[in-house]
């Protein structure tokens, strides 16, 4: 898998072809990604953070659909309010070695936020 900052995208490659096997087009620039898995290994859902969002997109693996997700104090911001040295206020993220937890952290309000998995 590979993000699209530029392209505002997410690339799935078949691991067997090589080949594309779908992409995804979001409205903001794709920052970092982190994965949760099904029971067998394979990827359950993908959540990317994205440009000037305080919060996250859900994506579905087996139906690649985004749902955007925001902390109780959420914001987008608008693109002439991002500095560029700071472009993502929402930065960092990663799911729990036991895949019960994602934490996202939020460089506009410094919190760390934990969200319980699969809910």
């Amino acid at each position: 898998m590979a993000g699209s900052i530029v392209g505002k995208s997410v690339n799935v490659i078949d691991a067997q072809t090589e080949e594309p096997a779908w992409t995804l087009q979001l409205d903001l620039g794709v920052r970092p990604m982190a994965f949760s898995t099904n029971p067998d290994g394979s990827t359950k859902w993908i959540f990317v953070q994205v440009s000037g969002l305080n919060g996250f997109v859900v994506v579905d693996f087996a139906t690649p659909q985004g749902n955007q997700a925001h902390p109780e104090s959420g914001t987008c911001l608008p693109e002439k309010q991002r500095s560029p040295k700071d472009p993502s206020p929402s930065h960092g993220m990663a799911v729990t070695s036991d895949g019960k937890t994602l934490v996202v952290c939020s460089r506009l309000n410094n919190y760390l936020y934990s969200y319980s998995l699969p809910d």
